[in-house]
């Protein structure tokens, strides 16, 4: 190893099998991440070695660079998505400002989406769960190579819960259901 740099990489199937369809679960899984929502609203606080942006203000710039498919993502909210058929998620742990630019003291997330495979034909995936409080998961894939150089790849997922984790006695309401979509 010739750079002093930490990293650590999985696998879009690695996740699923894991159970990661959030950030959070991807964090639980790296030592010195995390991931907090205090505020709500979907302005998460992401935390690696002990840096972190707790801020409110959507429009901070944080000390985590995060990148989608090679392109950076200046919002915070930009980490608030669902693991949705991924190739892999990369956590590069900082400090690395002067290697990784601006926003990456505290280091880099990059998140990169499957990609179709132009020489294995038409081809994809359904996964389906069950789980307790009723929570209900289906994510599917399929690809289509439409010529030898250009290939199609439509994936979605959607999370649903009947039951909630918390019962709010006050309010007599349930807490901690989950109604998620993605495509």
């Amino acid at each position: 190893q010739d750079v002093g740099i930490s990293i650590a990489a999985f696998s879009g199937e690695n996740l699923r099998e894991r159970g990661a369809d959030q950030p959070k679960d991807l964090f639980a899984l790296i030592t010195n991440v995390g991931l907090q929502n205090i505020g709500g609203g979907g302005i998460p606080i992401i935390i690696i070695r002990g840096l972190g942006l707790q801020s409110l203000r959507i429009n901070d710039s944080t000390t985590t660079a995060f990148y989608v498919d090679e392109d950076s993502q200046p919002s915070v909210a930009r980490a608030e998505w669902t693991l949705l058929d991924l190739e892999r998620v990369e956590v590069l742990k900082g400090p690395q400002g002067g290697l990784y630019g601006r926003n990456a003291l505290g280091g880099a997330i990059q998140v990169i989406s499957a990609k179709p495979d132009l020489d294995a034909g038409p081809n994809g995936y359904i996964q389906l769960g069950y789980d307790e409080y009723s929570r209900t998961e289906l994510e599917a894939a399929a690809e289509f190579s439409l010529s030898e150089t250009a290939g199609l790849r439509v994936s979605g997922r959607w999370v649903e819960s009947s039951d909630a984790a918390y019962r709010d006695v006050t309010l007599a309401e349930n807490r901690g259901e989950e109604d998620r979509y993605a495509a």
